[in-house]
Formats: C-alpha cells, structure tokens, sequence
C-alpha cells in the first residue's frame, strides 16, 4: 500500500469534512492538497490507483452535496472521474464510474439537495460525457430524462447549464448514442426561446458546435 497517498487522502477527507462542518464554500488548503494528491496519483500503481480513486471520488461528489463548490473545484472533479475512465477501463473502473455517475444523478433529482449543488452536478455529468460518453451509454436514457427535466426549473444557471450537459451528451456518444440525439437537438433548439439570456445563449451556442 502506498503509505504517501494514503497520507494524502487522509488530510484531503479531514479538510472536505471542516469544510462541511464549518458550511465553507471551499478552500485554498483544499487546491493544495487536491493538486498533491493528482500528482501520487499519476506516478501510483493502477492497482493501488482503483483502491484510492473510488474513495476520492465519493469524498469528492460528497463535497458537491453538503458544500456550494466554486467553478474550479467542479472542474477538478470532473477531471478526476474522466482521467479514472480514460486511465484504466477494466470492470472494476467502470463500476466506480457508473457509481458515481448514480450519485451526481440523485444530487439533481433529491428533493434536499441546494440549487448550486444541483447545478455542480449537471456540469459534472456534462463533462464526463463529453469525454466518456461511449464508455458510459448505459447512463445515457436515465441521464437524459433528468437533465430534460430541468428545463422546467424556475432557476436559469439550472436550464442553461441542463442545456450545455444535454449538448455535451451528444457531442460526447457521438453516433452510438444517435437514438436520443434528435430528441435532444429539439429540446436545444426551444431553449433558444428561454425568457432567459443565458439560457438562449447556451442553446444558440451548443447548437452550432454541435453542427
């Protein structure tokens, strides 16, 4: 076992827990040791790298719900879960995956759960998509449904960013995921009509870099 970042983590969820306790939106420390612990990561074993990912990973999107983690910490996250998809892709990988993926699905749909958590999460599922969207298909009706859903939402960033996620589906299951996407284009396409700036910008946008 790799005594460092075993150190490592254990620092990272003694943080994620004063953050929550103390209901901080985030912090530098946080940064600092998230920045540490990719760089263990990159030089550990993928054996060790499975038993700690999982962990990470669930210490992380716990932050997501009890937290209103700021754009970058998002980003990290995001980052995190695809570089876990891309680095290895056996069962046990694609388990944590499809897990976590569970899990930022119930952050949307949870009744309890703030807007601004609900909102990391459709970003988060964006992003992941984008880039492991062939990997993750199984996911693909589920997270759809959720995401449409959120276009009834009174909250514009929670449209906008539904809309930017939907686009990101498309653009990242390519033709394997062909039988959802004109349902997509169609919902991308009456957001151009949202009362809202953002929202039509982000449909107008995703619209034509989808092409």
């Amino acid at each position: 076992m790799n005594q460092t970042i075993k150190i490592k983590f254990d620092l990272l969820e003694k943080e994620v827990k004063r953050g929550k306790n103390l209901k901080l939106n985030t912090s530098l420390q946080k940064y600092k040791i998230l920045w540490d612990c990719e760089r263990c990561l990159n030089k550990t074993e993928k054996e060790e790298l499975l038993e700690y990912t999982g962990k990470f990973i669930k210490l992380l999107i716990e932050g997501v719900t009890h937290q209103n983690p700021v754009k970058p910490l998002r980003r990290v996250l995001s980052e995190w879960i695809v570089g876990i998809g891309m680095k290895s892709k056996d069962n046990k990988t694609h388990q944590v995956l499809m897990k976590s993926l569970t899990t930022l699905q119930n952050i949307i749909t949870g009744k309890n759960n703030n807007n601004e958590a609900k909102i990391a999460a459709i970003e988060i599922i964006g992003y992941v998509f984008k880039h492991l969207g062939k990997q993750i298909l199984a996911m693909q009706s589920d997270t759809v449904t959720i995401l449409s859903k959120q276009q009834k939402s009174s909250s514009s960033e929670k449209r906008a960013a539904s809309v930017k996620s939907l686009a990101s589906i498309v653009s990242g299951t390519g033709l394997s995921g062909s039988h959802y996407q004109a349902g997509i284009l169609k919902q991308l396409k009456q957001a151009t009509n949202d009362k809202d700036t953002k929202v039509k910008l982000a449909s107008t946008v995703c619209i034509e870099a989808i092409g």
